[in-house]
């Protein structure tokens, strides 16, 4: 019996033998799985896309993250309220029941003292009237007395109650600040930036990365920056140039990163529009911006050495010489007199501050 041979077998008529694939076939499918509806994507697209949804579901926890603190702050603020003024209000009706009954016992002797002297009617006699009489003086200083206690406690409650809630709420207002600047530690504030009305979401990014290449001599790279976003909403025909360009919020993707290309922030920025400075700043909560602005009135009106912002702290010297002295709150601006008169904020920390070099 004869076998065939599986090399020199025939195709049955009609099938054509199939063909094996293509250098063209094997390139198709190797870009396949980098291809978004048709279109092939680089690297660094793709790289840009996961960054993309990164920075989105970052956003998203946040803001979720901060709804939650704020909430458990509300109900905490709330309990300690209802807590003092529940006892406020047991305290005062302690007050007001002992009061009564002082009084009622005053208004017992009083008839009683009545009572007697109608009694006696004409055997009453001076002596015996002068003790009645002492006997409700008595009973009416000791009522005053007690009035007067009673007084400096309703006062002494009303004091404690009014001075601990502020505190109490400053507290948990400077952990929300510390909190929330805690998330600010990758990021900083651009001023000046030039921004034009239909550029890309892209454009900032690349302008950052030439600045930090020319300017600061940093090797940064698109990939090395998380996200970025304009401030506020966009001013169209505005007359005023300071305002023409909306700040930029920058957020590295390492922390390292973003305190390099701060530490060069001293350095003079070329900018497209020669009438505008650009600006490196830190990115500071809304409470730490204030301080900051009080802090460059003071000095301005040279009530201060110097103040600037590290880290994201506030930060003040009063003499040349002297020792740096955090701000955290209004009151710790009090001692250095703060001066009248308004300025512009829109300018670099590091020209407040002529000795520090970080």
């Amino acid at each position: 019996m004869q076998l065939d041979n599986p090399c020199t077998k025939k195709m049955p008529r009609g099938k054509a033998a199939p063909k094996p694939p293509s250098s063209d076939d094997k390139k198709q499918a190797k870009t396949h799985d980098n291809t978004v509806n048709g279109e092939e994507l680089t690297m660094t697209q793709l790289q840009n896309m996961i960054n993309d949804l990164a920075a989105k579901m970052f956003e998203k926890k946040k803001k979720e993250l901060k709804e939650e603190i704020e909430a458990e702050m509300e109900d905490e603020i709330q309990y300690r309220l209802l807590n003092q003024f529940g006892e406020l209000e047991e305290m005062i009706d302690n007050a007001k029941e002992e009061a009564e009954i002082a009084t009622n016992k005053l208004k017992s002797q009083i008839e009683k003292c009545t009572k007697a002297i109608q009694n006696q009617s004409g055997q009453t006699t001076d002596e015996m009237l002068k003790q009645q009489l002492k006997s409700a003086v008595q009973e009416i200083e000791q009522v005053a007395m007690e009035s007067k206690k009673l007084k400096r406690r309703i006062e002494k409650i009303e004091f404690k109650t009014s001075s601990k809630l502020p505190k109490d709420i400053t507290e948990l207002s400077t952990k929300f600040d510390e909190f929330e600047q805690m998330q600010y530690c990758k990021n900083v504030q651009i001023v000046g930036l030039p921004e034009t009305e239909n550029g890309n979401k892209d454009e900032d990014k690349q302008k950052i990365v030439k600045i930090a290449r020319d300017t600061f001599g940093m090797n940064l790279k698109l990939s090395d920056i998380e996200t970025t976003h304009r401030m506020g909403k966009r001013k169209l025909n505005s007359t005023a140039q300071s305002k023409k360009h909306r700040d930029v919020i920058v957020k590295f993707v390492k922390k390292s990163t973003r305190d390099q290309f701060y530490e060069n922030r001293k350095l003079t920025i070329t900018n497209e529009d020669p009438k505008l400075n650009i600006y490196v700043n830190d990115h500071l909560t809304q409470r730490r911006q204030h301080l900051l602005y009080v802090a460059r009135k003071l000095y301005k009106a040279k009530k201060v050495h110097a103040a600037w912002s590290q880290a994201g702290n506030i930060l003040i010297r009063k003499m040349e010489d002297g020792p740096v002295t955090q701000i955290k709150s209004h009151d710790d601006l009090a001692e250095f007199q703060m001066g009248d008169g308004e300025e512009d904020s829109r300018h670099s920390d590091s020209d407040l501050d002529p000795s520090d070099t970080d």
